[in-house]
C-alpha cells in the first residue's frame, strides 16, 4: 500500500507537471519529463533512505544542494515555465524519523492521519485569513515590513539568476556548473575524508566544516558583532 500510494502520487505529480509546460508551447518536453522521473524513482527515496539513516546515527539531516537547478539546466529546457512547476523531488527521511519517534512513544499512525484531516482545512483557511490581514495592514513591500523592503530587491535577483539560466546565452549561475568545480569538490572531499579515516579523526568533522559553510552570509555576521 505504501509503495502504490507513492506511486500514485508522483505519477500525478509528473503527469500535471508534464500537462502544465505542454499548456506552455504546444510541446511535450520529454528531457524534463525525464528529470521527473529521475527524482521520483532514483534521487527521492535514495536521499530519504540515506537521511533516515544518517538522522538516526548522528542527528544530522542530509541535504545537496541545488539539485533542481543542475537537473533542470543540463536538461536543455529553453523557458522559464520550468521553474514553476510542481516537481516530485522530496526529502522523506524527516518524516521517517517522525514516525519511528511515534513507534517509540506508543502513538498510533492512525491517530497522526486523523489529526492531519482535522487539521489541513482549519490551516489553508487560518493562512488565507491571516495572509489577508497582513496584507491589508499596508504594501508590501513598504516601511510597515522592514525585513521585505530591505530584501525583496536581492530575493528577486536571485531569482531571475536562477531562472535566467534556462533561457539561453551566458548566465553566471549556469556557468557555475562547471565540471571542474564539481569534481574538485568532490576529490578534495574525498581526500580529506580519507585522510581523517586514516589517521583516526572524526570524518565527521568533514561533514560539519562544510554544512556549516553555508548557514548564513559573511556580512550577517558582521552585521550582527557590531550590533553586539
Amino acid at each position: 500500500m505504501i509503495v502504490a500510494t507513492y506511486g500514485v502520487v508522483v505519477a500525478l505529480y509528473i503527469g500535471v507537471s508534464t500537462w502544465l509546460l505542454y499548456m506552455t508551447d504546444g510541446k511535450v518536453h520529454w528531457p524534463v519529463f525525464g528529470v521527473m522521473v529521475f527524482y521520483a524513482l532514483l534521487y527521492t527515496p535514495i536521499v530519504s533512505y540515506v537521511t533516515a539513516r544518517l538522522e538516526g546515527i548522528a542527528g544530522e539531516v542530509l541535504t545537496i544542494p541545488f539539485v533542481r537547478e543542475a537537473t533542470l539546466i543540463f536538461s536543455g529546457y529553453q523557458g522559464v515555465a520550468v521553474w514553476f512547476l510542481p516537481m516530485p523531488l522530496y526529502n522523506y527521511g524527516q518524516m521517517t524519523v517522525f514516525y519511528r519517534q511515534c513507534e517509540l512513544t506508543g502513538t498510533r499512525f492512525s491517530s497522526i492521519w486523523k489529526s492531519e484531516i482535522l487539521l489541513t482545512p482549519i490551516i489553508i483557511v487560518g493562512s488565507l485569513l491571516f495572509a489577508h490581514l497582513i496584507w491589508s495592514l499596508g504594501p508590501i513591500p513598504g516601511p510597515q515590513y522592514l525585513f521585505a523592503q530591505e530584501w525583496w530587491e536581492v530575493t528577486a535577483a536571485q531569482q531571475s539568476m536562477v531562472f535566467s539560466s534556462t533561457l539561453g546565452g551566458f548566465t553566471e549561475f549556469e556557468e557555475a556548473f562547471n565540471s571542474t568545480y564539481i569534481f574538485a569538490g568532490l576529490a578534495i572531499g574525498g581526500i580529506l575524508f580519507g585522510g581523517f579515516t586514516w589517521l583516526g579523526a572524526p570524518t565527521f568533522f568533514v561533514y560539519g566544516l562544510v554544512r556549516g559553510l553555508n548557514q548564513t552570509l559573511p556580512f550577517v555576521i558582521i552585521r550582527s558583532s557590531s550590533a553586539l
